[in-house]
């Protein structure tokens, strides 16, 4: 037994052309259970620098959540004298260098290795920065590292936050809130794909929407209409601005803030004009009273902050219009019907339960005059069920 270990140093030493053969079997091949025992050449093999291992990531990240969206991660592997190895190992690291997961081989090196996140306990790996690492032995007793730049595993969304302008939404071109700003934060910046902005109006339909690839911008501003219209947000509504992040590997994250609408005073020629639409009656009452307790909250709200609009207009009279919305829009016979004998007393109610509650809020008597006009002026088709309730309304003419 001595002998053969001396040969063994003598042959070691020996730089050229030795073809001593013996039985070799690495200490990691050993450990992993790697049998195939082979007897090779003991040659002093040397690798060029276009033949050294390396192990490279082909994408940035995974997102193993079974989306079909980058659930995996496939990596590149190159070696030389391919003939010469007797095993390699692939080690899986987190941020703190622990190894979450290790794959060995024998001679055959696979040229793509793919991991879908799991770890050594077959569990899903936890959310971070990783590197592979590729080990690999050969004939010469030497061993090669080859390491991945880091990648993410990322399992949600990415973090956001959003922040509304200060108070009411106002954009009816009086110089004051006409644009509303929205400030973006977002955690990793560089790992967002897209970005989405939704303004869903208070039906949920959405209203506006803006959206582009890449990194979300810090600010966006908005001027209150719709896409492609020169519609206008309603008065005294609270629509909702919804941000939406994709990250680059398909994960999602939202985040909603509502948004204010202030009332609303339009220059109309000679005179101003506010239409509102946020206030609930009871259906074919004026009754706004004895309805749900969070919309009669929002019927005061809207009527205490008209009011003060109103008294900023103090030398001008007040038509006050109710409006009511067709049922029978379908049939002309049944829609006349609905006009003469429901919709132009009910809508007149309506104007004149108002115009009592701006005397209760300080606006004088004298300045208010009302009517009722049924569905005549509607300001989208009663077929457009989705956005018909904005002809629901009551407005208000300003006049000197």
């Amino acid at each position: 037994m001595k002998k053969f270990y001396l040969v063994i140093a003598v042959a070691a030493l020996v730089t050229v052309s030795c073809k001593t053969k013996m039985p070799l079997v690495s200490e990691e091949a050993f450990t992993h259970g790697e049998t195939d025992i082979d007897f090779v050449d003991f040659d002093q093999i040397s690798l060029g620098p276009e033949e050294l291992p390396i192990i490279q990531a082909m994408s940035s990240g995974l997102s193993p959540n079974g989306d079909g969206i980058s659930d995996s991660i496939s990596f590149a592997i190159h070696a030389g004298k391919r003939d010469k190895i007797i095993n390699w190992k692939i080690s899986i690291k987190n941020e703190k260098s622990e190894v979450v997961e290790i794959v060995t081989g024998g001679k055959k090196i696979p040229d793509i290795f793919n991991w879908g996140g799991l770890n050594k306990d077959e569990g899903l790996s936890e959310e971070g920065l990783y590197k592979a690492e590729l080990s690999v032995s050969y004939t010469n007793l030497k061993t090669y590292l080859s390491e991945t730049a880091a990648f993410t595993l990322a399992l949600t969304g990415p973090e956001c936050e959003i922040k509304l302008s200060e108070g009411y939404f106002s954009p009816d071109s009086d110089g004051s809130n006409d644009l509303l700003k929205v400030m973006i934060k977002t955690a990793k910046r560089e790992n967002v794909a897209s970005w989405e902005m939704d303004i869903i109006d208070p039906a949920g339909i959405p209203f506006y929407i803006l959206k582009d690839a890449g990194e979300a911008p810090d600010k966006l501003v908005w001027n209150g209409k719709k896409n492609n219209s020169d519609e206008v947000v309603q008065s005294a509504m609270d629509y909702e601005v919804k941000v939406i992040l994709t990250d680059l590997w398909g994960n999602k994250s939202e985040i909603s803030e509502t948004l204010n609408v202030d009332v609303l005073v339009f220059k109309d020629g000679e005179r101003f004009r506010i239409r509102i639409a946020a206030i609930t009656f009871l259906p074919y009452t004026a009754d706004f009273y004895n309805v749900p307790e969070q919309q009669l909250k929002k019927n005061i709200e809207t009527l205490d902050i008209l009011s003060e609009k109103l008294k900023k207009f103090k030398q001008y009279k007040i038509m006050i219009e109710g409006h009511a919305v067709h049922v029978f829009w379908f049939d002309e016979k049944k829609k006349k019907i609905e006009q003469d004998e429901i919709l132009l007393e009910l809508s007149k109610l309506r104007s004149e339960v108002i115009k009592t509650a701006l005397v209760e809020r300080g606006i004088e008597n004298s300045r208010m005059t009302t009517d009722g006009v049924g569905g005549n002026n509607p300001l989208v088709p009663f077929s457009d069920l989705q956005n018909r309730w904005i002809n629901r309304r009551v407005e208000f003419l300003l006049v000197r």
